[in-house]
């Protein structure tokens, strides 16, 4: 029989450096301890039988109320190296199974917990959980504490950098070994669903967590750049590009991603709407190179003249647009004959009423590879899974590479917005500022 723990993961920090939306308060209590209390509403756990593992740092004291309040032991261990971090858990309580959920998942489903560890006990699965597009803020993971202990053996054996990224993802590693872990995933019909009016309320509890961060707050000098998918997918780009790359960073917030690619390519222009964050960006943001510049311009009406950039790069918008067709129109229009598009997004298998409210959709992989056709050639789609990049297609995010489309592109070529200080068929910019 397993002697199950039910862990809450947790950080005051981010892998970014910002501060942890857990524990922001939502209705008056951590979103936290929410999530804690719809843990222990999961059949056959109590209070002794779960914990909070944070990491063993000054800042995570900012739990200890929330341990107080719900009598869930604080348990601190490892920082960066997250699979420690739970085995050490595992081991102080004397778990054969971890059942693990992350601390902003405050919208738990216990029946689904419940199912996951009915399953791994009738079977002998190493790991049970929902499908990964399946939205995470309902569900967490059955694992056993053997296979992360043999997970974590393999890792360390890896290269330093490897070792690091998936040191802070144990479980998505399992996950993506079926050669030598056995997983199950529930499938799409089995998964227990909220009511619409429910994801709604939902929506609006997740607002008050949220707050304020619709934007990313990173904080490079306190981040964990290995566990922050944010550059990490900044990093995959980088990969594909080349020196006499000519990109466009569309949507690009706080600008790190822009000023990441700008070391490896010929020039980079960073658009966004938020007029405080490109005046910010153009204070903060510097290349050496001179070849990084920053403008307010809204990615559904750019002012660059058609076949402007041999690469676009737009990761995570297109779930912010409320016209996604236009979005790709001019995205297209501005890339280069031959030229890439790069565009990353959530990936959800019910995603019309996404649970962060800043989204106003989010996509399965059809609906997402749909869009993205009627644009685009030659669309390839690699999911993601909790911040690893993955062979498949699927997974919690993903991102598409592709080629704007001949036909549509000249179809298309009427939606731009002219900039004087851009003359058509350029191949100079905007004077940085």
């Amino acid at each position: 029989m397993e002697k199950t723990l039910g862990l809450i993961q947790a950080h005051a920090r981010g892998w970014d450096g910002s501060l942890d939306h857990s524990l922001i308060e939502v209705d008056g209590k951590p979103a936290v301890q929410r999530t804690l209390e719809r843990l222990l509403e999961t059949r056959g756990l109590s209070a002794a039988q779960c914990c909070l593992a944070v990491p063993d740092e000054g800042i995570n004291d900012a739990f200890l109320p929330v341990s107080q309040a719900t009598g869930v032991p604080l348990f601190r261990g490892a920082t960066n190296d997250v699979a420690l971090r739970l085995l050490q858990a595992a081991d102080h309580f004397g778990a054969t199974r971890i059942l693990h959920v992350m601390g902003q998942h405050m919208f738990l489903l216990p029946e689904l917990l419940e199912r996951l560890m009915a399953i791994q006990d009738a079977d002998d699965f190493d790991l049970v959980q929902a499908p990964v597009n399946f939205e995470t803020h309902f569900t967490g993971i059955a694992v056993r504490v053997e296979a992360l202990r043999r997970a974590r053996e393999e890792i360390l054996d890896l290269p330093e950098e490897a070792r690091a990224r998936l040191l802070v993802r144990p479980l998505s590693y399992i996950f993506n070994a079926p050669d030598r872990f056995r997983s199950f995933v529930l499938s799409p019909e089995a998964l227990p669903r909220y009511a619409d009016d429910e994801l709604r309320r939902f929506r609006g509890l997740a607002e008050q967590m949220f707050v304020g961060t619709e934007r990313s707050q990173s904080d490079a000098a306190r981040a964990f750049q290995p566990g922050n998918f944010c550059a990490q997918r900044y990093v995959h780009v980088v990969r594909s590009l080349s020196a006499s790359d000519v990109v466009l960073d569309a949507a690009c917030g706080d600008g790190s991603g822009a000023e990441r690619l700008a070391k490896h390519v010929r020039r980079v222009v960073g658009v966004d709407m938020d007029a405080q964050v490109i005046e910010k960006n153009r204070r903060e943001r510097t290349s050496p190179r001179g070849n990084l510049a920053f403008e307010r311009a809204d990615v559904c009406r750019l002012p660059f003249p058609d076949g402007h950039f041999s690469a676009v790069v737009s990761l995570e918008t297109i779930e912010h647009v409320e016209d996604p067709e236009a979005y790709c129109r001019e995205l297209r229009r501005v890339l280069a004959p031959g030229g890439r598009l790069f565009c990353s997004t959530p990936q959800n298998l019910f995603g019309a009423i996404p649970i962060n409210p800043w989204h106003l959709r989010e996509y399965s992989v059809a609906e997402f590879r749909a869009i993205l056709e009627r644009h685009f050639d030659g669309v390839e789609i690699r999911g993601a899974v909790n911040g690893l990049l993955t062979d498949g297609e699927v997974g919690n995010n993903m991102i598409a590479t592709a080629t704007p489309r001949a036909k549509a592109r000249a179809e298309g070529a009427k939606g731009g917005v002219r900039d004087p200080e851009f003359a058509p068929g350029s191949t100079g910019f905007a004077p940085l500022r």
